[in-house]
């Protein structure tokens, strides 16, 4: 991801979770003005808690009423077969990605 935010192919970015965590002082991702880096926090909010414990409830209702969670459910095998990059990328520490427009 740094080389191709370096060469321009992606504008910019918000990372906050690295393969190396911390992530090293030296790391080009730093100076990279069109980089903002967020301590692995970036999600938390005044209102997480409640709204952690609010969808947690629910799942948990519905579980036991119906055997499965209702809130935030991810299917993963619908994400899988419906994702279709435009282009692929190489990620930031060279795993592969894909830009999706």
């Amino acid at each position: 991801m740094a080389e191709t935010l370096k060469n321009g192919r992606l504008r910019g970015a918000g990372l906050d979770v690295f393969e190396t965590e911390p992530l090293p002082e030296d790391h080009l991702l730093w100076d990279m003005k069109q980089v903002v880096i967020t301590p692995h926090n970036a999600g938390l909010t005044d209102y997480y808690g409640d709204r952690l414990i609010d969808i947690f409830t629910e799942n948990m209702k519905s579980y036991l009423a119906n055997g499965a969670p209702s809130k935030n459910v991810v299917d993963y095998r619908r994400a899988i077969l419906n994702a279709q990059p435009k282009r692929p990328l190489k990620g930031p520490f060279g795993h592969s990605a894909a830009a999706f427009d």
